[in-house]
């Protein structure tokens, strides 16, 4: 069964032009695929005030192991998407 993120993502329809900023909600995955080794990305950004009191924003990511197998076994068996 789905989680809630999954659900949500699912009623999301991101049509974001190459270059074009966008606004992200709080919370919310940014999931990459890299074109040439078919590496999924997770990444996900908040907003925090620094010691100064100054906003800042702050990045992190991680590879999803578990979707770039299911890729890959998928083109194997299929071909390129």
């Amino acid at each position: 069964m789905a989680n809630k993120h999954q659900r949500e993502m699912k009623k999301q329809k991101w049509d974001i032009e190459p270059g074009e900023w966008y606004e992200m909600p709080q919370g919310d995955l940014v999931y990459l695929w890299c074109c040439d080794c078919n590496l999924r990305h997770v990444v996900e950004f908040r907003i925090v005030k620094n010691k100064k009191g100054k906003l800042e924003i702050q990045r992190r990511s991680w590879r999803d192991d578990f979707a770039t197998e299911l890729r890959r076994d998928y083109e194997k068996k299929v071909g390129k998407i």
